[in-house]
């Protein structure tokens, strides 16, 4: 029996290193936009302090920073950032600014712990 192997997708051509971009490419990255959700986000309900310091990671912060802004300790924050991404169902910090950033979920404030999908795919636009 013989194997017929279908042929290797073509590969983009690439510059060699060192090489200047065209014009055209450079268009191409300035055009380049992260693309958002589309599907129906995630709602996660967070406590306060969590959600401060979900905000505070947002913005690009350091833990030691975030614990000077919110007056907790570094400690403090570690433990509220590792269970807002348990709850977000973030890998790391980068996934967790991720998901909020890309409309993936949309975080309320309240004491009980639980997460469900939002009903409402637009319920993300509207400021709370």
């Amino acid at each position: 029996m013989t194997r017929v192997l279908s042929p290797k997708p073509r590969q983009p051509m690439r510059a060699p290193k060192g090489t200047p971009l065209t014009s055209a490419e450079i268009a191409d990255l300035e055009d380049w936009e992260p693309a958002l959700f589309r599907g129906i986000p995630l709602q996660v309900v967070l406590t306060r302090m969590e959600r401060n310091v979900l905000e505070s990671l947002c913005e690009g912060k350091s833990n030691r920073q975030i614990g000077a802004d919110w007056g907790i300790a570094e400690d403090t924050v570690k433990s509220h950032l590792r269970n807002a991404m348990a709850k977000l169902g973030a890998q790391d910090r980068t996934h967790a600014a991720s998901l909020v950033w890309s409309g993936a979920v949309v975080v309320k404030v309240g004491s009980v712990t639980v997460a469900k999908r939002c009903p409402d795919p637009e319920a993300h636009l509207v400021a709370a």
